[in-house]
């Protein structure tokens, strides 16, 4: 199996502090936002600085809730499940488009709404073999996290400026609350498919 890595996620306005670690190993970044809050996207030239990196982008469905691009035509990678980002329904739906032109889909969300995700997919006959999950869990020390990853959860969120202020991203002396980061913990390999 493929080892385990870190990566960060926040939104765009988190650039502007200067404290991004050079080259994480993973950045989620934000290609759109959501209703109440639609401007944190990230524009391909921010992304540019990150080269190195894995780079998810993730699409909270604002602008457009098509299965494959964010509304400035970049095909997305990850789709937000929670409060005013896709809704269950909608979900379900991209996803049978997405399997129908092999792409894999990438979620993020929380327990619940991912699991009422499986069970949508599920009624609809809906094949889930092509989603992978990226669990927010801040209940979650880093060893936990990294003892969820398995074949469905690609990553797993532990770690918040909230829930973990003083914790310090890896390689670096800043801590999360300084830079406004997210902390991960992903395990990568190949789908198979695009996307």
């Amino acid at each position: 199996m493929t080892e385990a890595t870190w990566g960060v996620d926040a939104i765009e306005g988190t650039l502007d502090r200067g404290l991004y670690p050079a080259a994480p190993p993973v950045l989620w970044a934000y290609k759109t936002g959501t209703t109440s809050n639609p401007d944190i996207e990230f524009t391909e030239a921010d992304l540019e600085p990150f080269g190195d990196s894995q780079i998810y982008r993730i699409h909270q469905g604002y602008g457009t809730r098509d299965p494959f691009r964010t509304a400035d035509g970049v095909p997305w990678d990850e789709a937000d499940l929670e409060a005013l980002a896709w809704t269950v329904p909608e979900l379900t739906d991209a996803i049978a488009k997405r399997n129908n032109a092999r792409w894999s889909t990438r979620v993020y969300a929380s327990d619940g709404p991912f699991t009422d995700l499986m069970v949508a997919c599920s009624q609809q006959h809906v094949d889930i073999r092509s989603v992978f999950w990226r669990e927010a869990n801040w209940t979650l020390s880093r060893p936990q996290a990294l003892a969820r990853l398995d074949g469905l959860r690609y990553a797993v969120q532990w770690a918040s400026p909230t829930s973990n202020p003083e914790t310090l991203i890896p390689g670096t002396t800043t801590t999360l609350k300084a830079a406004g980061l997210d902390l991960n913990v992903a395990r990568l390999s190949g789908t198979g498919w695009r996307g």
